[in-house]
């Protein structure tokens, strides 16, 4: 009996252990990917400013079956807006701000949490479209905490869900390129 009583006391003490260590985790962070699409800037920026296109190559569809979006009036450019539900709750988008060809800034927020910053920056090489897809936040509610606490930080939370997404992007992308004309 007494060592049931021991393992519980060590139990609580773990939990209570791990709480604090999530809570004191940092709710700040700023992670981003890049990848080269071989193809035309204006292509690229407008498969990505067009918030219908990201069913198509968005890395939670593959994860999550259960997400249903409701597109807004408007699903190109500023204002453009879009939001869903899934399993693990609801969630909305709207960009805020585009330079074409150069950049997009979006707004995102889940249920009922502080929105959080999504970036977009679009640079012509030599090869094709240098496509750059961050994401920002200063602070994070404690459950988002906890699973950046979990993978070891909020890179290894969010960076391969960016890189998947840009490699769907592309599929999409190259799949998608008009016809040149001679």
């Amino acid at each position: 009996m007494k060592f049931v009583k021991y393992f519980l006391l060590l139990i609580i003490v773990l939990v209570g252990l791990a709480l604090i260590y999530v809570a004191s985790f940092s709710g700040s962070y700023d992670i981003s990917r890049s990848k080269v699409i071989e193809a035309p800037i204006n292509h690229v920026f407008n498969t990505v400013n067009d918030i219908k296109t990201w069913e198509k190559w968005g890395p939670w569809h593959d994860e999550d079956s259960t997400i249903v979006v409701t597109y807004g009036e408007k699903t190109v450019g500023v204002g453009a807006s879009d939001s869903w539900t899934s399993k693990d709750g609801p969630g909305k988008m709207e960009t805020i701000a585009v330079v074409p060809n150069k950049s997009i800034n979006q707004k995102i927020s889940f249920a009922d949490n502080d929105p959080g910053d999504i970036y977009w920056y679009f640079e012509e090489v030599s090869n094709g479209t240098k496509v750059t897809w961050g994401m920002k936040a200063k602070k994070s509610p404690f459950i988002f905490k906890f699973f950046a606490a979990m993978s070891g930080s909020w890179d290894n939370m969010l960076g391969p869900m960016e890189e998947k997404g840009l490699n769907n992007l592309e599929k999409v992308i190259l799949e998608t390129i008009p016809s040149q004309q001679e």
